[in-house]
């Protein structure tokens, strides 16, 4: 039991790490509203014209956006990986 304890204390502890700092600038997504209508994720480039139907709720775009780059990520070290373990 402490040994799963453990390891959930040094995954969190490994997440946190991995995130780095939190400060001005390193905003998420962007809403701009004058002079012309703009919402942008800085993480995956997604950007829509639309940002009423944003601030409504409408992430479909931002959300598939996201998996998309995580499943090229998991890809790419999928294929890191097989190569380090096939030699």
């Amino acid at each position: 039991m402490i040994h799963v304890e453990t390891k959930r204390t040094q995954a969190k502890e490994a997440h946190v790490a991995g995130l780095g700092s939190m400060s001005f600038g390193d905003q998420i997504r962007t809403y701009t509203l004058h002079p012309y209508q703009l919402v942008k994720d800085h993480r995956t480039q997604y950007e829509s014209t639309s940002p009423k139907r944003v601030l409504d709720g409408d992430l479909d775009g931002f959300m598939e956006a996201w998996l998309s780059t995580r499943e090229i990520k998991l890809d790419s070290l999928g294929a890191d990986l097989n190569s380090t373990y096939t030699k």
